[in-house]
């Protein structure tokens, strides 16, 4: 028991990133998590790679490479890495604390965290900013392709504060309340667009 809290206390003391420990694991919605995002990308997984203890890292990480395909929201760059605790399935760490966890190969959309303290940062959400396809690996992606996170998309849509981004789901019917659960490939894009976009002067 006293290892396991310990394990919390530690991932807590990380600051993964400007924000504080709850703000990360609170249930949000898709305006908050795209703008509170300090970048979004569309990307393959192109590596994995557990690093041990360094200088005063005194923990075990894992670097996730992503080969970025478009940039959502960030500066535009060819890869972006990704450093948070080694964790896995089966491990302690994420029957306590549910880090997401990639495979080489497999297409996703990624809110990524501000690094914080020792290089360390995280999906915002944490697996509320993963995004994956529920199509086989190695299938063409499409704007129609459908996308959720590991919870379906659940309270993604509610109480969103953009008029233009409630007359963009009442337009694609989008419905808030989650009987429609799956977005699209296309409709996740636009809405993070609108989300993002800079009020005009």
């Amino acid at each position: 028991m006293v290892k396991k809290y310990s394990i919390v206390a530690l991932f807590a003391t990380l600051c993964l990133s400007t924000l504080s420990f709850a703000t990360l694991v609170k249930q949000i919605n898709v305006e908050e998590l795209s703008q509170t995002s300090e970048k979004i990308v569309y990307a393959t997984v192109q590596g994995v790679k557990v690093e041990g203890p360094s200088g005063a890292r005194k923990f075990s990480s894992t670097v996730i490479t992503f080969s970025v395909h478009d940039t959502w929201k960030g500066a535009p760059s060819q890869t972006v890495a990704l450093r948070q605790l080694t964790n896995d399935y089966k491990s302690r760490l994420h029957a306590v604390i549910p880090l997401p966890v990639f495979k080489v190969g497999e297409k996703v959309v990624v809110f990524l965290s501000k690094e914080g303290r020792l290089g360390m940062a995280s999906p915002m959400g944490l697996e509320q900013g993963v995004f994956r396809f529920p199509s086989k690996q190695g299938e063409t992606i499409s704007e129609n392709t459908t996308i959720a996170n590991q919870f379906k998309n659940k309270n993604l849509m509610q109480n969103v504060a953009s008029k233009k981004l409630k007359q963009y789901m009442a337009t694609q019917k989008i419905d808030a309340t989650q009987e429609r659960k799956l977005l699209t490939f296309g409709e996740l894009k636009k809405m993070v667009k609108i989300s993002t976009e800079k009020a005009a002067p």
